[in-house]
C-alpha cells in the first residue's frame, strides 16, 4: 500500500528496524547482505529507507526480460566489487540467472 500523511515513504515496521539493525552489524564488520523479497514494493520501500539512512545498495528489482539481463549482472558486479555498496536488493521474480552473488556475508528473505 502507498503510504500515507500518518505512513511516510521511510517508515520502519519491527521487520525493518530489524533488517536494519542486522545490516548495520554486517556493515560494521565490512561484510555485505542480500536482501531477497518476491513483493517488488518491499523492495522499492526497502530503498528509500536505506537511502534514509545512507546504507548504500545496488538493486534488481525490475521485470526478468532478456534485455535487462546486462543491467542486472552491471548491479551485481558493482555491488561484489565496490567496498561502499554492503547491501544488494533482489527480486525473487527477477531472471537472476548467471547473477553472482557470492560477496554476500549474509542473506535476507523479506515477505
Amino acid at each position: 500500500a502507498a503510504p500515507t500523511a500518518l505512513q511516510p515513504a521511510t517508515h520502519r515496521s519491527s521487520k525493518i528496524a530489524a533488517l536494519l539493525a542486522d545490516l548495520r552489524a554486517l556493515c560494521a564488520r565490512g561484510e555485505k547482505a542480500v536482501v531477497f523479497s518476491a513483493h517488488r514494493a518491499v523492495l522499492l520501500h526497502l530503498g528509500v529507507v536505506l537511502a534514509a539512512e545512507g546504507i548504500a545498495y545496488r538493486a534488481v528489482t525490475g521485470p526478468g526480460r532478456a534485455a535487462d539481463g546486462h543491467a542486472h549482472t552491471r548491479a551485481a558486479s558493482e555491488w561484489a566489487q565496490d567496498s561502499s555498496l554492503p547491501v544488494f536488493l533482489l527480486h525473487a521474480g527477477v531472471a537472476a540467472a548467471g547473477l553472482t552473488l557470492v560477496a554476500g556475508g549474509g542473506g535476507f528473505l523479506l515477505g
